[in-house]
């Protein structure tokens, strides 16, 4: 083997030649399409664009705007999820306000039963009163007041089975 053979291929354009050229001073930043964006987001766009060093230098910079643009997309959401929970609230709250006008007409209905169920029972204690009152009577000889007493009794009976409130059993 020569010497020839071995040797490393010399590049023609290696890009190490020393005449590439600085960049601009000025970094452009796209805008990205953020939810909400602000006058505060606007300008420190414009900053950037401006000097890329407004903040320290071109990577602070571009952490600062990142970091401006992440905390309004944040906000975005965040107020989404507020309009959301708010839209849910009001949902609730007509429901609520829903029930608890079904439960003041069940209450008064509940109402009305416990005073119909005192009327019932006060039936039903004359009714057995009248029975007793009409054993005693049949017993003398008494067969009018007997059976009065009688048809007083089955009357408070009927009475305390089928009274019904004013609106009827619904």
């Amino acid at each position: 083997m020569t010497d020839d053979d071995t040797q490393i291929p010399q590049a023609d354009e290696s890009g190490s030649s020393g005449t590439q050229e600085h960049a601009a001073d000025k970094v452009e930043f796209l805008p990205a399409k953020w939810a909400g964006g602000s006058k505060v987001s606007d300008a420190m766009d414009a900053l950037a664009a401006a000097k890329s060093t407004a903040f320290g230098s071109e990577a602070g910079t571009a952490l600062v705007v990142a970091v401006q643009k992440q905390a309004e997309f944040d906000k975005g959401l965040l107020t989404e999820r507020i309009n959301q929970l708010e839209q849910k609230l009001e949902t609730l709250r007509n429901d609520l306000e829903t029930e608890r006008i079904t439960n003041a007409g069940l209450q008064g209905k509940l109402d009305t039963q416990k005073k119909l169920r005192r009327v019932r029972r006060l039936l039903t204690v004359v009714a057995g009163l009248a029975v007793g009152l009409g054993v005693a009577l049949s017993q003398t000889d008494n067969v009018g007041l007997s059976l009065a007493a009688f048809a007083a009794a089955i009357m408070c009976l009927a009475g305390g089975w089928f009274v019904e409130d004013k609106e009827g059993d619904k």
